[in-house]
């Protein structure tokens, strides 16, 4: 996103994505979908076997034994 009156761009915060074009402040940025995470903006591949990612998730987390991978909210 490019905050207002300015000519540069941010990357979202992690846990969201920019999803639309002409985005202008963080509270834009879209929420991660849950069985993905997101890192500098972008969302990532599936989360992988063996981890879960909820919705807004910045990072990939180690699923318990007890937890089905790939969880989504």
């Amino acid at each position: 996103y490019c905050p207002e009156g300015t000519t540069y761009g941010v990357l979202c915060p992690n846990g969201t994505y920019g999803a639309e074009v002409n985005l202008t402040s963080s509270l834009n940025c879209a929420s991660c979908p849950g069985g993905y995470y997101c890192v500098d903006g972008e969302v990532t591949d599936l989360c992988a076997g063996g981890y879960f990612c909820r919705s807004g998730a910045g990072s990939a987390r180690p699923a318990l034994p007890s937890i089905v991978t790939n969880i989504y909210d």
